[in-house]
């Protein structure tokens, strides 16, 4: 286990040990407080003045990004692994860091209305299978197409 310290910035850890499909995934930590990290991850900061780190973990979670880690990442022992080297050696787009931040808005955006549709969506599953039971019990009469 690592210490991270105080953290007033935020970071980026990285998976550095998994499956294939796991390894180097990447999530921007943003806690202001003390927190212990596990060894299988990484711990990368980026240049706030040139990075979002936001967008540097989208950019290594998206296809760029995993067709990079995995050409780099091993297999030992039924588990990937890439390291830190390896990690720095990656090639990302990295646009002026205010259309970085343009584009990460537009993608929690994204994010937010899919997350409002998938609630919609189980809400509508939800009353369309009462009512389905109800028109199976007879308590409803059951509608003609």
């Amino acid at each position: 286990m690592k210490k991270v310290s105080s953290c007033k910035k935020e970071i980026s850890l990285i998976n550095r040990t998994n499956s294939k499909e796991l390894v180097g995934k990447c999530a921007v930590f943003d806690q202001n407080e003390t927190y212990i990290f596990a060894s299988y991850l990484i711990r990368m900061r980026v240049d706030a003045e040139k990075a979002d780190p936001h967008f540097v973990a989208f950019a290594i979670n998206g296809q760029i990004g995993r067709q990079q880690i995995n050409a780099l990442s091993r297999q030992i022992i039924g588990q990937a692994n890439i390291n830190s080297q390896e990690i720095r050696s990656l090639r990302l787009p990295l646009p002026e860091l205010a259309v970085q931040q343009k584009l990460m808005r537009n993608v929690n955006q994204a994010r937010h209305n899919t997350a409002l549709l998938k609630t919609e969506a189980k809400e509508l599953l939800k009353r369309a299978d009462s009512e389905i039971e109800q028109m199976i019990l007879g308590l409803r009469p059951v509608e003609s197409i």
